[in-house]
């Protein structure tokens, strides 16, 4: 069998839009759903999947050889999920400084040094706990949301909910003390 130039040229070429929409696009539920349980946002979990599929369309000519395209989409929606957190999290930094420094005049004045330790201390600790740990800690004490809340959005036994919470409590300040 001879190979036609047209045919050639299209094995050559880079994926081609239809290509990427019948391999790619009808995976967007699992990569926002991969998104969504990392995130619990439903804004920051769109966006890091739109992110995803702007990398994956840059990238497309390297595409052809991925073999399980799902797995390697999820995997790259939670890396960007996680640096979104990062990013939120080192932004978040300054605004505890600036709450220290807010504080009645009759405190100590190593108090706003102080706090940011602590707040990248904690950060730092809950970097080392497990994705799910680090997940239910955010809810509850980052979102507030109360233990029920939290047993229904992540299908855990709301008993269960209390117990990890507060072995991750545990584990950050054990965490705390040594970083």
């Amino acid at each position: 069998m001879r190979l036609s130039v047209r045919w050639l040229k299209r094995i050559l070429t880079d994926m081609t839009h239809e290509e990427f929409k019948l391999v790619w696009l009808p995976l967007s539920g699992t990569f926002y759903r991969a998104a969504w349980s990392v995130l619990g946002n439903e804004a920051d979990a769109r966006d890091a999947v739109q992110d995803a599929y702007v990398r994956l369309w840059n990238s497309r000519d390297k595409l052809d050889d991925v073999r399980n395209p799902s797995s390697f989409g999820v995997a790259m929606v939670k890396n960007i999920s996680l640096d979104m957190m990062r990013r939120k999290a080192v932004r978040q930094g300054p605004d505890v400084e600036d709450a220290a420094k807010d504080t009645p005049s009759g405190q100590d004045a190593d108090q706003p040094a102080i706090s940011k330790e602590t707040a990248e201390s904690l950060y730092r600790a809950m970097d080392l706990l497990s994705r799910q740990d680090r997940e239910l800690v955010r809810l509850r004490f980052f979102e507030d949301m109360e233990y029920d809340d939290i047993s229904r959005r992540t299908g855990l036994n709301p008993v269960n909910v209390r117990v990890r919470i507060s072995r991750a409590r545990q584990k950050i300040k054990q965490l705390m003390r040594t970083l």
